[in-house]
């Protein structure tokens, strides 16, 4: 997973940040897999 925006900020993110935001798209990125290996 990537995020097109990093780097547009002045203040480079910290790999505790990254974390965090990674942590907060799981679920969503988990039902997506989810409903997409329910479609194959």
């Amino acid at each position: 997973m990537t995020n097109l925006a990093a780097g547009i900020s002045p203040t480079p993110l910290s790999h505790a940040e990254v974390l965090e935001a990674g942590q907060a798209a799981g679920p969503r990125i988990s039902s997506l897999l989810a409903d997409i290996a329910k479609q194959v």
